[in-house]
This record gives C-alpha cells, sequence and structure tokens, in this order.
C-alpha cells in the first residue's frame, strides 16, 4: 500500500494516495496496543504507510502537520530495531529533515542531513537505498541555500563518477545528481558550465515519455535555472523568451496549483520587462506574483528560489537585490579549486571546467 501511495504522488493523484492509505493505516496495530498484537514487522508496514500519508502532506504544504505525523512513529524496541524498522527510522529522520528545510529552517536541516550523510557511508561507500539518495540530493541543496557550493561539488564527485561509469546519468537518480551538480555551478556563477549541464538535462527530460510529477519538478527546475542564467547575465531578450518558457511550462504542465513556483517566475520576469523598457506590462506582471505570492505564500522547498533568489527579485522594479552568488573566501578561486577536484576522474574531459567569459552577476 506504502508503495501505491507514493506512486499515486508522484502522478500527482494526491487524493487517491490519502485514500489508499486512510483504512490500511487504521486497520494496523499500534505499538500502545501491546506486542502481543503488535510485531516488528506490522510496526514496520506502520511506519511506512504513516511515512508515505505525511509524505502527502508536505508535498500539500502542510509542514507542520506532516512533522507531527513523522514524530509520531517509532520502532517497537527502540534499542533493537529490526532491519525494517531501521530503514524507516532513517527514512524519517530524512522527512523531519526536509520539513525544517521546506519552513526555511537551513541551518538546522543542514545539520541533520551531515549526521545522515555520515550515517549513510558509515559501513561502505555504496549509496543505493532511497534515504540515502534522498540525504545526498538535500545535503547538496543546504550547501547552496548556506553559501558552500563548493562543499555540494565536493559530496557529489564520487557519485557522480559511479553514475557516468554505470551509464546512470538518465535515471531519476542521475537527473537528481545531474540538478545538484547545476545548481552549485549557478551559486558560484559559472554559467557555461551550468548552462552546458542544464541543456542536456532538457534532451534527458524530452525522451521521458509521459513524464511524473517528480520528472516535472526537475524540468521546472532546468527551465528556471537557464532563465536564472540570462538574467544574471543581463543577456536581457534572452532572459525574456525564457521566463516566458518557464510560465508556459508551469500553465501546461498541470501545475496552476503550484501557485508560488509562478510567483517567481513572474517576479523575474517583471524585472526583465523593466529592463526593458516595458513597464506597464512589468507592473501588471509584477501585480500577478504579488496575486500568486498572497495565495501560496513563500516556499522553499525547491533549492534557490525561495532564498536567495526570491531576495535577488522581489526588490521593487529597477532595483537589484542581493547577490544570488556568495562565496566563501577559499571558494572565490573556483578554477582551480574545481580543477583540483574534477581532474583525476575518468570522466574529466566531459565535465572539464572552464573559466567563464562573462560577467558572474548583476552589477
Amino acid at each position: 500500500m506504502a508503495r501505491e501511495s507514493t506512486l499515486l504522488r508522484v502522478l500527482g493523484e494526491t487524493e487517491r494516495s490519502y485514500d489508499t492509505l486512510q483504512n490500511y493505516i487504521q486497520a494496523l496495530p499500534t505499538s500502545s496496543q501491546g506486542t502481543n498484537e503488535c510485531t516488528p514487522l506490522s510496526n514496520g508496514r506502520r511506519g511506512e504507510l504513516l511515512l508515505s500519508y505525511a509524505s502527502n502532506l508536505l508535498h500539500d504544504g502542510q509542514t507542520s502537520r506532516a512533522a507531527q505525523e513523522f514524530e509520531a512513529w517509532q520502532p517497537l524496541h527502540l534499542e533493537q530495531p529490526s532491519r525494517m524498522e531501521l530503514d524507516i527510522e532513517r527514512q524519517r529522520h530524512v522527512m523531519l529533515a526536509r520539513t525544517r528545510r521546506n519552513e526555511g529552517h537551513f541551518q538546522e536541516a543542514l545539520v541533520s542531513y551531515e549526521a545522515l550523510f555520515k550515517d549513510a557511508y558509515k559501513e561502505n561507500d555504496s549509496v543505493s537505498s532511497p534515504w540515502q539518495v534522498q540525504t545526498i540530493s538535500h545535503l547538496s541543496d543546504m550547501y547552496c541555500e548556506v553559501g558552500r557550493p563548493m562543499a555540494t561539488l565536493n559530496i557529489l564527485q564520487p557519485e557522480l563518477e559511479k553514475m557516468y561509469a554505470r551509464n546512470w546519468e538518465t535515471t531519476p537518480r542521475g537527473q537528481n545528481l545531474r540538478m545538484c551538480e547545476a545548481e552549485a555551478l549557478i551559486r558560484l556563477g559559472y554559467f557555461d558550465m551550468a548552462q552546458q549541464r542544464l541543456h542536456r538535462l532538457q534532451t534527458t527530460f524530452e525522451e521521458i515519455p509521459g513524464p511524473d510529477m517528480l520528472t516535472r519538478t526537475r524540468c521546472f527546475r532546468a527551465f528556471a535555472g537557464l532563465a536564472r542564467i540570462a538574467h544574471m547575465q543581463q543577456r536581457w531578450d534572452v532572459a525574456y523568451t525564457r521566463w516566458h518558457q518557464t510560465l508556459t511550462f508551469l500553465e501546461t504542465s498541470g501545475w496552476r496549483e503550484r501557485r508560488f513556483n509562478a510567483a517567481i517566475t513572474l517576479f523575474s520576469l517583471a524585472q526583465v520587462m523593466c529592463r526593458l523598457d516595458q513597464l506597464d506590462d512589468a507592473r501588471d506582471t509584477r501585480k500577478q506574483a504579488e496575486a500568486c505570492l498572497e495565495t501560496d505564500g513563500r516556499q522553499y522547498w525547491l533549492v534557490g528560489l525561495g532564498s536567495y533568489w526570491y531576495t535577488f527579485v522581489t526588490v521593487p522594479l529597477g532595483e537589484i537585490g542581493p547577490d544570488p552568488i556568495e562565496l566563501e573566501l577559499e571558494e572565490r578561486d573556483f578554477y582551480g579549486a574545481a580543477a583540483r577536484l574534477y581532474s583525476s576522474t575518468p570522466w574529466a574531459q566531459a565535465v572539464a571546467p572552464f573559466r567563464e567569459t562573462s560577467g558572474s552577476s548583476v552589477s
């Protein structure tokens, strides 16, 4: 039932996912009924269902309620959980950290993800279970959120090596890793490299028939990423086209309920229109953005869009917000650092870094 619910959620059928879960959750015995009725196996199954149910809540923006559901479950015997319960307990911690992330508490989420990351590699360096893969993706995003994109590239390097060596780049896991890398490159201001990655990802997405919700999310991120690059390079005509493409994708992909995604796209488009002296259209677009924001509020579920990009484009029209490129001192010589990072890999030629020829931010 948990897998069926997850599949329905991924396909965007959240209501059916809820319905699939509720009766089964109520029917299973709980630890409060005593160990005679509740076994580690039944408790593990209940945990799977509760995780899926709480994930639905998180998807619907009910972050506080989702956190309560995640916290409501625990192994039957805390000191000696079954293998199934241990795996669910780890997934639960991943999702609890995600609730902190979705509330914008990035430092708290970072501490949790770093602890989970250490746990993921404690026994060996083969990361394959869902909670391990999710941990790497979320930790990568958190390093970008707190202004440490080189840390993202450092933890991604071994995973990217394995991905390319095993031809996994078009798998969902490979797509996630590549999206994380592209965001780190954007955060560092190395736009040509990031743009190359995003164009390749778009080619991957175009070849997927009947994309599910997760694929559509990655596709939106790719559209928005390319638009942000042109925006920060002050290529206003290109940025105008790309933000319109992003908006069209939102309108045609069944994402009308994701009002914040529309809001951040419209805020960005309004700023570009202002730069192109389309002042009346810019003001109208800005009003649309504010209406979308009022409906959904500020959201942090997609890396950067609700944080450093939000503060960059929600300033008054024609003004410039805080630079989205925020580097630590040791990251300012990115070319040398990235060359050292990538030079010994078997896929070095495919991802060989090069120095940017264009400016890294709006000045």
